[in-house]
């Protein structure tokens, strides 16, 4: 390592401390905030017959997570948040995104 790492190095602070003002203008209100990190707009935004066909196959699976297929689905947002809390060197860690 060098003795003089300043004169090679610049150390520049990341955004890992910040913290969300929820009146702040650049927030943007068509997203749901409780899926972290992860860009999900709100259902009312989106909502329509191509939805509603969708979510006849996607909610058992989700909502109501019953039967094999449900199992896996809350088995596999289990591993995620294992996986993230084992994770030391992250801050924010969201659910829904691979570590």
């Amino acid at each position: 390592m060098a003795k003089d790492k300043e004169k090679y190095m610049m150390f520049e602070p990341g955004d890992g401390w910040t913290e969300r003002e929820q009146d702040s203008q650049y927030l943007n209100k068509n997203f749901e905030e409780h899926y972290g990190s992860s860009m999900v707009p709100k259902l009312s935004l989106y909502k329509n017959k191509q939805w509603d066909k969708i979510s006849k196959q996607y909610d058992p699976i989700t909502k109501k997570a019953t039967g094999s297929l449900g199992n896996m689905y809350k088995l596999t947002l289990e591993t995620i948040a294992n996986a993230n809390e084992l994770q030391s060197n992250r801050i924010h860690c969201d659910n829904y995104l691979l570590p």
